[in-house]
Formats: C-alpha cells, sequence, structure tokens
C-alpha cells in the first residue's frame, strides 16, 4: 500500500515525471504526425519528444497501427532509438 501512496504524493507534488499528453486520447493530427515521422525514419524516442508523449505511448500506438502484437517485443525501450521504419514493415 505504501507504493501506491508514493505514487500519489509524487503525483500531487509534481514529482512524477508524466509526460504532457500523458493520458490524452490520440488526435488524427497526432496519428499523422506519427506516420510523417516514421516516413522520414525518425525514431520512437523523437516521435515521442515531437507528441510530448512517453515512447511507451507511441510503442503501443504503433502496435495498434500496425495491428502486429509481435511488435511489443521489437519496441522495446532498448530498441526506442532505432528509426521506427526499421522495425515495421513500411510502406
Amino acid at each position: 500500500m505504501g507504493e501506491l501512496k508514493d505514487f500519489y504524493h509524487r503525483y500531487l507534488t509534481g514529482e512524477l515525471d508524466l509526460s504532457e499528453n500523458f493520458g490524452k486520447t490520440w488526435s488524427k493530427e497526432d496519428d499523422d504526425i506519427l506516420y510523417d515521422m516514421i516516413d522520414l525514419a525518425y525514431t520512437c524516442r523523437q516521435i515521442a519528444d515531437e507528441l510530448k508523449r512517453h515512447p511507451t505511448s507511441v510503442a503501443i500506438r504503433l502496435v495498434k497501427y500496425f495491428d502486429d502484437e509481435t511488435l511489443h517485443k521489437l519496441l522495446a525501450e532498448d530498441m526506442y532509438d532505432v528509426p521506427v521504419r526499421e522495425l515495421v514493415d513500411w510502406r
């Protein structure tokens, strides 16, 4: 129970480092930017920075877009700095 209490404390005091768009719904514009950045060989981390989201959020969105659960393994944290289009079947 202490961990949950610590989480709430960090969340309420601003000590928890959440992305600006944490928990927000992806817009059509966000998706368009995502696809353009994949096309331009950006990494998951670069896309996340641009969209003000966590790289994990971008990875989850990519799994949904490509409808491929195996991408979870490819888009692990150690692959956030590899251009996304090298990890997926991109056009």
